[in-house]
């Protein structure tokens, strides 16, 4: 009995030293800039990284995204991924759009070395919608697993032309009245010579695709046609679940 109450002791206090401890090394520090709209009512995030050494560092990040509800269930989100530091270097590692949670939201970054051992962490808290009218772009429906995430949209794009294509559809997909539980990504990949081809996927899903142009009414007419998929595969999907109660 006393192993086993050393052996939780010891687990608890290695899970509150990842949690809970900040920028317990000071020679990379994470550090998450935020800006609210009141007019989407969202959150754009950007994940930086800043180098205090004159030393080279290749890194694994891992952020993650805690909803807490009033029940204590939580609904996780994680972006990961490396990229390398040079000295003194401030590098953006990230950009994600987050509307305004139901509940306090937990933003935790941690910071693994080229040995996987942790170095740095973050931890800071978006505070939730406290008006229970208008919960944003998030759902208070509960479902099997608990509360179910409603409205992400998330980005990953190379190009002006992408980032252009991003807020755009963002913005168009913010008016419809029924949203995806499902997160949608917008990716661009590089293609053959100086091209690259824009993704919408719904859940791992691509609904539509085309070649990035840098010209605003092209990107708008290329809105206007992902919005229209994504109408038509969400019904799709509505329909199939309907079909699957009976």
């Amino acid at each position: 009995m006393r192993f086993r109450i050393l052996l939780a002791i010891l687990f608890l206090s290695f899970f509150s030293s990842e949690i809970f401890a900040q920028n317990f090394n000071k020679e990379v520090l994470p550090e998450i800039k935020k800006e609210f709209s009141h007019e989407t009512r969202t959150y754009d995030l950007t994940l930086i990284a800043k180098n205090q050494t004159d030393r080279i560092f290749g890194l694994r990040y891992e952020w993650k995204f805690l909803l807490q509800d009033k029940s204590a269930k939580e609904n996780s989100r994680i972006l990961d991924g490396r990229f390398t530091l040079e000295s003194y270097e401030v590098k953006k590692i990230e950009e994600f759009r987050l509307g305004l949670p139901p509940a306090e939201m937990v933003l935790l970054v941690l910071f693994y070395d080229e040995n996987d051992q942790l170095i740095s962490t973050l931890r800071e808290i978006i505070k939730p919608n406290l008006d229970s009218e208008d919960p944003g772009n998030f759902s208070y429906q509960k479902q099997n697993e608990g509360i179910k995430l409603v409205g992400f949209v998330t980005e990953d794009t190379k190009t002006k032309a992408g980032k252009d294509f991003y807020d755009l559809f963002y913005q168009k997909y913010n008016l419809l009245p029924e949203k995806s539980d499902q997160i949608i990504t917008i990716s661009e990949m590089i293609n053959f010579g100086r091209t690259t081809r824009i993704l919408i996927k719904v859940g791992d899903q691509i609904i539509y695709q085309f070649f990035a142009q840098p010209k605003i009414d092209y990107l708008r007419e290329q809105v206007d046609i992902s919005i229209k998929q994504l109408v038509k595969y969400l019904e799709y999907l509505k329909t199939r679940n309907q079909m699957k109660q009976y």
